[in-house]
């Protein structure tokens, strides 16, 4: 996941990151570009807004938000359920098997087929 993902993933919350990269030396650098954020999309710095995020950083972030998300017969994954029959993931389910970018496109747009 990129770290403008993240932050979108996140409703851009950027303190939610920063704790995290505190809490393990290898990722002090990912808590400073999370303090930047404003500053590095004001400059469009892509070599940091689309740095490519360590996938356990990344569920530690998303694992205290509260999101759900159903996976429908017809592959779509979507934030309600649609058929009783839907299976629920929770938002580290849904990152771990499909990937951030399918994540933020569900938050942005709705709904998903991976």
């Amino acid at each position: 996941m990129k770290l403008w993902q993240l932050v979108s993933a996140l409703g851009g919350d950027t303190q939610t990151a920063v704790k995290v990269a505190a809490s393990k030396t290898e990722w002090g650098l990912l808590g400073a570009y999370f303090q930047q954020f404003t500053e590095l999309v004001d400059t469009q710095d892509r070599q940091k807004l689309d740095f490519e995020l360590p996938a356990d950083f990344v569920r530690k972030c998303l694992a205290p938000l509260r999101l759900r998300f159903y996976l429908g017969k017809d592959g779509h994954i979507r934030p309600r359920r649609k058929s009783l029959f839907d299976k629920k993931l929770t938002v580290v389910q849904v990152f771990d098997r499909f990937g951030g970018e399918v994540l933020e496109e569900i938050l942005e747009y709705g709904s998903r087929k991976p």
